[in-house]
């Protein structure tokens, strides 16, 4: 209890000091060519920094997943290769930062508006994308296989990539 405690304060804390930090905002992201979508910025398993980051920053916190928002298991750096995940890549195209209720891509943010269907390892929900100055909306499945190192990305709607696409957990 004590721990977890301690977790969400220093967590709330280290929200607060990004909140400013100059990370890209969603007007500042968008698709990358050939339909691949990722973010530069260097990522954290709380990305989503916000004015009301303080529910992400509890939630995250938790030693075990909340009952909404994204699992706590699929929170975390993912790439589409291995070289997605070495740290400081500009050039990291296929790098995907998931936190409680947003995804970063490259050049993209896609916020959770919607959650249809949720478990310990599968989310099924409705995003708001935003990049460039254009905004779209997707509907994504999130399923993460057994061995936690391994998550499918299901993504449906007007102009979605053709197929699942496989990550790997960043270490």
């Amino acid at each position: 209890m004590t721990i977890r405690i301690t977790l969400a304060c220093c967590s709330a804390l280290a929200l607060a000091a990004c909140s400013g930090s100059g990370q890209p905002s969603a007007s500042e992201t968008a698709a990358a060519p050939g339909g691949v979508i990722a973010d530069a910025t260097p990522p954290t398993v709380l990305a989503s920094a916000s004015a009301s980051g303080t529910a992400d920053a509890a939630s995250a916190s938790s030693s075990t997943a909340p009952t909404d928002g994204t699992p706590f298991a699929m929170r975390g750096r993912w790439g589409l290769v291995a070289a997605d995940c070495a740290p400081g890549r500009a050039d990291a195209k296929g790098l995907m930062t998931i936190a409680s209720s947003s995804i970063k891509f490259y050049e993209s943010i896609a916020e959770l508006s919607k959650t249809a269907d949720r478990s310990e390892t599968m989310l099924r929900g409705s995003y708001n994308f935003s990049g460039e100055g254009v905004n779209w909306k997707r509907d994504i499945t999130l399923t993460l296989a057994p061995d936690g190192k391994t998550l499918v990305k299901l993504e449906s709607g007007r102009d979605a990539p053709p197929g699942p696409m496989k990550y790997t957990h960043c270490s």
